[in-house]
């Protein structure tokens, strides 16, 4: 996005191009639009107009593509302090979650990632998890007995109606195999 949340013309004929290819080979695409530092690119205003307006532009790119092989992923690791602008952040997410959802009109499934611990019941971290359409977490760094306490830990706090995803753990096979068993899909992550 620029900085009044404009979706890049070249970003979005790129993106275009990798929705197709994974389409044809029977993949889903996770499309994050804000991630912590990058979100400063797009201008802080008191009503937080420009982070609304790159929820907006994207989603409607997204409808109007021809496929639904998409997830949205509205910001990684939502709980953590490394947001400036205050809808990025756990007591203003909510907002955002239940604007790209009325923007894609249910046609898009979108969510946000959580990076680690349960917000209180009744905060706006609490309603927005119980707002997405998909539960998403991390588990970096945790055993294969970590991984699944976190799994029934997430459960607990915001129900069983809906799919769980990790899309953020490690290179550890021990771990994609407890989520397996759990029945929770699971990301790989490496930095190399």
């Amino acid at each position: 996005f620029d900085e009044e949340g404009n979706l890049k013309t070249a970003y979005a004929d790129r993106l275009r191009r990798v929705i197709d290819a994974a389409d044809r080979l029977g993949m889903v695409v996770i499309v994050g639009f804000f991630y912590q530092g990058e979100d400063e690119r797009i201008r802080i205003a008191p009503d937080d107009r420009h982070a609304r307006h790159a929820v907006v532009n994207g989603m409607n790119f997204l409808k109007s593509l021809p496929h639904r092989n998409i997830l949205v992923e509205i910001n990684n690791e939502t709980s953590v302090s490394g947001y400036s602008h205050p809808l990025l952040q756990p007591n203003g997410i909510y907002e955002l979650v239940r604007l790209a959802q009325q923007t894609g009109g249910e046609e898009i499934p979108v969510s946000m990632s959580w990076s680690a611990g349960i917000q209180p019941r009744g905060s706006p971290g609490d309603r927005a998890l119980h707002a997405v359409d998909y539960v998403m977490f991390h588990t970096n760094g945790l055993t294969p007995e970590g991984v699944r306490e976190r799994i029934h830990a997430m459960r607990r706090w915001a129900g069983y109606g809906r799919p769980v995803m990790i899309n953020e753990d490690g290179v550890s096979a021990f771990n994609l195999h407890a989520a397996a068993e759990e029945r929770v899909g699971w990301g790989y992550y490496d930095q190399g």
